[in-house]
């Protein structure tokens, strides 16, 4: 029963990275791939942890995805889809995959050879600051992909800014990425904020209002300059907004007065707004 928790466990963490794995690797011009991409992660976790779990000398070995190398790979791939996207390549799934494949496959012969010439020891005569580096370089792109894969941007000097600001970097991380773009020259984020308050909604209101009764204006056949007495049937919401914005609507009509009632007491066609209706009466005011 141990066994088969701790299997359970390891199985749950290797899904885990495997996923944040692909969207690492799959980001930027490969984002729309990624469906691919966790194939291929999923895929290679299984087959590591298979072949690891049958052959291994150790019997509580448990293989799984390693950030190291899905580091190096993320690299890779950048490197790989830029210089491809230069040449004006729009196959760019294929030539990653094949990438990474000959990368493995060139690792894994490599770890062989050491492996059956006894080499393995030889990992002592390489420099603690070399290790120290690759380790520290692991962890800063990691970092910086996290970033990226949240925001949607790769954070730079010149956008690094924006990324200590706790309160942009809270609104970046929550925000979709399709509301949220980089300056020209990464000079900086522009970021949408797409939540419509009632106040916002309430001026939409009006502005529609305000479309409606420049349409009957031209049913009326007035001229553009003709000034109006206008009377406006609208209820709850709608007549809300209409009272709040009466100064735009009268200015933007060029009504001379402007009432507003209940829809069952101004007749005529109705006229959509927002999710509602209004009637409109107007007539031309003598010059």
């Amino acid at each position: 029963m141990i066994d088969v928790f701790a299997g359970a466990i390891c199985s749950t963490l290797s899904i885990a990275y495997s996923l944040s794995y692909a969207a690492l690797i799959f980001s930027g011009p490969l984002e729309h791939q990624l469906s691919y991409g966790v194939a291929v992660t999923f895929l290679s976790a299984a087959v590591a942890g298979a072949i690891v779990a049958l052959r291994s000398s150790l019997p509580f070995a448990v293989a799984g995805p390693d950030s190291s190398a899905v580091v190096i790979f993320a690299a890779m791939a950048t490197t790989l889809v830029g210089r491809l996207i230069a040449q004006g390549s729009n196959e760019l799934l294929e030539p990653v995959v094949i990438a990474m494949s000959l990368a493995t496959a060139l690792t894994g012969l490599l770890l062989c050879v050491l492996g059956f010439t006894r080499a393995g020891r030889a990992i002592r005569f390489v420099p603690y600051p070399v290790i120290g580096g690759f380790l520290g370089a692991t962890g800063w792109l990691m970092v910086t992909g996290a970033i990226r894969v949240v925001t949607d941007q790769a954070p730079t000097l010149y956008n690094i800014d924006a990324f200590l600001n706790v309160s942009i970097a809270e609104k970046l991380a929550a925000a979709d990425p399709d509301s949220t773009s980089a300056l020209p020259g990464n000079a900086g984020l522009i970021a949408l904020d797409l939540n419509v308050t009632p106040e916002l909604a309430a001026e939409g209101t009006a502005r529609d209002v305000v479309r409606a009764v420049q349409q009957a204006r031209r049913d009326a056949g007035l001229a553009v300059s003709d000034r109006i007495r206008l009377t406006i049937g609208a209820d709850r919401a709608v007549a809300d907004a209409i009272r709040a914005h009466a100064g735009f609507v009268a200015a933007e009509t060029l009504a001379v007065d402007l009432e507003v009632r209940p829809s069952a007491e101004v007749g005529g066609d109705p006229h959509p707004v927002a999710d509602a209706a209004v009637t409109l009466a107007l007539s031309r005011v003598p010059a």
